[in-house]
């Protein structure tokens, strides 16, 4: 017997997954639940003995510092990139997964969807990470960042490069992430975009022009209902 719980999909929900052949996760938020430790200050401080007063940023994420060196004190951007890759391979590794991830790669998994997971986090820890939680055989691609490759200094930046080095049509990929910021910024990409509250910004920011799910598990079901894809 089926025991499957119905649930209803909302319309503006099943339109962004209709045509999802690719389904992006965002790693920060949708995968795990990555700690502040991989936030700027914690970087500048691992720094040391550089002396702090020469590093002045205005810095909203580790990218802005990354960004803001390699242009102004290329001198200090590779110590920078690989203090914040040690941070954030430790991060991938030790963080909680996201309630109800197993569910949504099962969801794509049987729909015939390809997963991403793509974020601003060195990609090498990223994908560690994804081994360490028993999931990286379910993730065909893994997108991060490299370096000091500013092409993969942003989320949206990472997702729109991995899809034309893939010759992947961004209209057939559906981005999901749980942060306004990454949102608003992926609004002319040309991709499907979907919230989800997982931690980070609340409903309220997150539907601001895009439809919102409540949780992965309501992200499962409305895969699932969108049918399969080939």
């Amino acid at each position: 017997m089926d025991r499957r719980v119905w649930v209803r999909v909302r319309p503006q929900v099943a339109r962004a997954v209709a045509n999802a052949r690719h389904v992006l996760l965002d790693f920060d938020g949708v995968c795990f639940a990555m700690p502040e430790l991989c936030r700027p200050r914690a970087v500048l401080d691992a720094m040391r003995p550089q002396p702090r007063h020469r590093i002045g940023i205005p810095a909203y994420s580790v990218a802005h510092v990354l960004a803001h060196l390699a242009v102004h004190q290329p001198e200090l951007a590779d110590a920078a990139e690989s203090v914040a890759s040690i941070a954030e391979l430790d991060a991938a590794i030790t963080a909680p997964m996201t309630r109800g991830l197993p569910e949504a790669l099962g969801a794509c998994a049987d729909g015939g969807r390809r997963v991403w997971a793509v974020g601003e986090f060195d990609e090498d820890a990223m994908r560690a990470g994804l081994r360490a939680h028993g999931v990286g055989h379910r993730v065909a691609v893994v997108a991060g960042r490299q370096g000091l490759d500013a092409d993969t200094f942003g989320t949206v930046d990472v997702a729109a490069r991995a899809a034309r080095l893939l010759g992947v049509d961004p209209a057939l990929c559906l981005l999901v992430s749980g942060q306004w910021g990454v949102l608003r910024a992926a609004r002319e990409s040309g991709m499907a975009l979907l919230g989800v509250v997982c931690g980070h910004d609340n409903r309220k920011w997150l539907s601001d022009g895009v439809p919102v799910v409540a949780n992965l598990e309501r992200l499962a079901h409305a895969l699932s209902a969108g049918g399969e894809h080939g």
